[in-house]
């Protein structure tokens, strides 16, 4: 790892703790701004379960078994609070968890339903790395009403190349990300053409890179390295001390990351209870 980063069950708890915040935040930044907007989320000891909206992707939980205190009594807690809001249980699952925990799972008939790579990297030494610099790629910080609205339209469209079905979330997205104070977006372009966009959020001095697409036509142009190497110099401004970004397990984001310094600290589960 780098600079010989301990990768253990604290570490874990720091990471997913950060990715549950944002989560969380992102609910409660969202129900500032629409009224009618039903999102809700609670914590039980560390682990954070997560509402935003039906078929959403936030759905779910982080933190789970990571706390001696986490029985079959706060799944049941979990269980409930998706029950109530009729949309499926899901928990994103540490291998931190342990054997015992997973066990506990399966007997309460959950199924496992994706593999996502957790790659993590200190910023110490982030002003002292040398970057590749690419003259046609600039990156804007967009930190203006306009230059959001530029954002939006930027993440929207190469998303909903890959995933049409989400292209109206991601423009909500947008708006969250706007008034969102935890949170800062980027976005890239080629040779003056818009072609990528990504977002930063820090919860508890973790810089969490989430959010990042290309578009397929500006896709093998190193765009996506700038992108990631702008908002981690940002986040060592603010003096984060760690960095984190998920990958699915084989992708081009792994590959990506990778490429930046970016190490794998862990493989995590995502388990869904079975009706």
């Amino acid at each position: 790892m780098n600079h010989f980063t301990q990768i253990d069950l604290n570490l874990s708890k720091l990471i997913e703790l950060a990715e549950g915040s944002m989560g969380a935040q992102f609910v409660n930044t969202r129900s500032e701004i629409f009224s009618q907007y039903s999102g809700a989320c609670i914590n039980s000891d560390g682990a954070i379960a997560i509402y935003d909206e039906l078929n959403s992707p936030l759905n779910q939980t982080f933190g789970m078994g990571l706390s001696n205190s986490h029985n079959e009594k706060t799944l049941a807690q979990m269980e409930q609070f998706f029950e109530k809001k009729n949309v499926p249980c899901f928990h994103e699952i540490s291998p931190y968890a342990g054997p015992r925990f997973l066990e506990m799972l399966c007997k309460r008939n959950y199924y496992p339903v994706e593999l996502n790579n957790v790659f993590y990297k200190r910023l110490d030494s982030i002003g002292n790395e040398d970057m590749e610099r690419i003259p046609e790629i600039e990156i804007v910080m967009a930190n203006t009403p306009a230059l959001m609205t530029q954002w939006t339209s930027i993440n929207s469209k190469a998303w909903s190349s890959d995933y049409p079905e989400i292209s109206e979330f991601m423009k909500i997205v947008g708006k969250v990300n706007e008034a969102n104070k935890n949170t800062e977006c980027f976005f890239a372009t080629y040779k003056g053409i818009p072609a990528s966009a990504g977002a930063l959020t820090i919860e508890n001095g973790v810089a969490i890179l989430n959010g990042a697409a290309t578009l397929p036509e500006m896709r093998g142009l190193k765009i996506q390295s700038a992108l990631i190497q702008a908002r981690l110099k940002f986040a060592a401004q603010k003096n984060c001390a760690h960095s984190v970004v998920v990958a699915e397990v084989g992708s081009k984001s792994q590959r990506n990351v990778e490429r930046n310094g970016f190490s794998l600290a862990y493989t995590r589960s995502k388990w869904c209870l079975t009706k």
